[in-house]
């Protein structure tokens, strides 16, 4: 009798721990957010070990035969005649608050110059860059190793003025 109460009362540890285990490291909390114009990005982490003064996290952006929206002095808009390419890497290094989780914000620029986008002179300006991207977000916790990281791809549709990311 006394062996079955041990192994109840064990078993019941474990399956208290377990889900502990399972959520414990370095993670992102919630959903991060996409801006439309030029790339923004914001996310909250969480999961820093006791020994962490600071985690990296880091922003990559690719994308390639992206169209720029080009618009003149009168507002009349046409599309760039350059496809263009897109090659991002932004870091940050952030520090827990005091409750073990921590916020990043990116906000990146991708708009070409006019003449790089084949804009019809150089009286237009680039106003939106739009298609396919591919972003990630990474966070690596220095003091323990610990790494955590979210894709997406990224549509940004010009006729709509909207970002969606799966």
């Amino acid at each position: 009798m006394k062996k079955r109460l041990i192994a109840l009362l064990l078993t019941s540890l474990l399956l208290f721990i377990m889900p502990l285990a399972v959520y414990a490291g370095l993670h992102f909390v919630g959903t991060t957010s996409f801006g439309y114009g030029s790339l923004k990005a914001t996310a909250d982490i969480s999961g820093f070990g006791n020994n962490t003064d600071s985690v990296v996290v880091t922003l990559s952006a690719t994308g390639s035969n992206l169209t720029a929206m080009c618009q003149n002095k009168g507002g009349n808009r046409a599309p760039g005649q350059n496809p263009l390419s897109v090659n991002v890497n932004r870091s940050q290094t952030v520090a827990p608050g005091r409750n073990g989780s921590a916020y990043v914000n990116f906000e990146v620029s991708l708009l070409p110059s006019a003449v790089e986008a084949g804009c019809p002179n150089r009286n237009w300006t680039v106003t939106d860059l739009y298609g396919t991207l591919n972003v990630t977000l990474n966070a690596l916790d220095t003091a323990t190793g610990s790494q955590a990281s979210q894709s997406f791809v990224c549509v940004v549709d010009e006729a709509h003025r909207q970002v969606t990311c799966s």
